[in-house]
């Protein structure tokens, strides 16, 4: 089967949670023997673009809509155009579409164009494959900047209408978590599958590893905090750490890395301006590693922090948290889809930050060993095998038998 795959972002290089997932869908699929073509209608923001990819220039999307952190509505609103047509229809030439995947809302408004007016979508399906609920992440995140109350819900309201339009119209709808899948159908979907974000196995280096506690120093233990250039990153990481990170021991450090390394200071609150000295100390900002090099800090790690405090699906880095059988300490909000974690080892929820600290505290200055998981039937290790994408996305391979449904 010809499958179209359009997104907002590339994938030439998967960095972010979005990106990743993307990817690891496009290659199952081409693993049970279809052939994908990946698309992206993109902001200029990454490194790294494929051919098929169509780059939209922040002029162009600032047109459309003004408010910040809304790129991707921008991207929504421009994806009728001449430009981005043309583009589509050139990458996917005559031969006949089977499938498109829809990853979030935005590209449907270039969708339904393209069935109406080119023959090669002529009858096929669609698969709207949501990694959230946009347009209540959407209003989190804009009501946390502090704007019109009237731009933020005209912004949210267009949204909502988009999601519904496009839950009524996917012959399947690929949710990351029940809670949202739920959300799905009462906006009319008929047809959900609960495929939550996965993690690839890691395979640390040594040489990596000795090069890490060259880098923090023999004796330090270190938290590791993992996270794209999503504002509720770095909010949740002030909101549950504190203004002040003078509590952690001088030997005692958070390594931090990804795109939020690069916002972390950005998004601090004003109270945290007098600790700066102290708290930049405490961080040691790595930004975009090698995946060699990030499996031998989770492997390393004295605790693993997941401080995300809103946003909607599934967090990848949960799973990759929960895959690296390290103590792991984590907000609610990071722990939506993966209800088995209170059941793990070394694993603790915290809803306060008074609780977070104590918890890494915990963890920074000693740890336990895992056991079995009675309840499962299964070693503690084999449970978190589990959130890996192999297991998560195994549905997808037979699609179309799920379209079908």
């Amino acid at each position: 089967m010809r499958i179209l795959q359009l997104a907002t972002y590339p994938i030439k290089e998967p960095l972010h949670g979005g990106q990743i997932r993307v990817a690891e869908i496009k290659r199952v699929l081409e693993q049970a023997g279809h052939e994908v073509i990946n698309i992206a209608i993109s902001e200029e923001t990454h490194s790294q673009y494929s051919d098929t990819d169509l780059l939209v220039s922040s002029e162009v999307l600032g047109q459309f809509v003004e408010l910040p952190f809304c790129g991707d509505l921008a991207t929504s609103n421009y994806s009728t155009s001449d430009t981005v047509i043309s583009h589509i229809t050139q990458v996917v030439g005559a031969d006949s579409v089977g499938v498109v995947f829809i990853e979030q809302p935005w590209l449907w408004p270039s969708v339904k164009y393209l069935c109406d007016h080119n023959p090669a979508f002529s009858g096929c399906k669609f698969v709207y494959s949501s990694q959230n609920i946009e347009y209540k992440s959407k209003e989190l995140l804009l009501e946390n900047r502090k704007l019109s109350r009237n731009s933020v819900q005209k912004v949210v309201d267009e949204i909502e209408n988009l999601e519904i339009e496009l839950c009524r119209s996917a012959d399947l709808v690929v949710a990351c978590t029940d809670i949202d899948a739920l959300e799905f159908e009462s906006m009319g979907a008929s047809n959900v599958v609960v495929c939550p974000n996965g993690v690839r196995a890691m395979n640390p280096a040594t040489d990596t590893v000795r090069m890490i506690q060259e880098v923090i120093g023999g004796e330090a233990r270190y938290a590791l905090f993992v996270g794209s250039a999503y504002p509720p990153n770095a909010d949740g990481f002030w909101s549950m750490l504190g203004d002040s990170l003078a509590w952690m021991k001088p030997n005692e450090h958070i390594i931090c890395v990804g795109g939020v390394s690069d916002i972390l200071a950005d998004f601090a609150p004003a109270a945290a301006e007098k600790n700066e000295y102290i708290n930049f100390d405490r961080i040691k900002r790595l930004g975009f590693i090698s995946t060699g090099v990030l499996d031998a800090l989770l492997d390393q790690a004295s605790v693993i922090i997941c401080p995300i405090t809103y946003g909607g699906g599934s967090n990848l880095k949960t799973a990759e948290a929960i895959s690296s059988c390290r103590p792991v300490v984590a907000t609610e909000a990071a722990c939506r889809g993966f209800d088995f974690v209170g059941d793990l080892s070394d694993f603790d929820v915290c809803s306060a930050e008074s609780e977070f600290r104590e918890s890494m505290k915990k963890f920074l200055r000693g740890r336990q060993d895992y056991g079995s998981v009675p309840k499962y039937g299964l070693t503690e290790s084999s449970l978190r095998t589990k959130v890996q994408w192999s297991y998560t996305l195994a549905q997808l391979s037979d699609v179309y038998s799920l379209l079908c449904a």
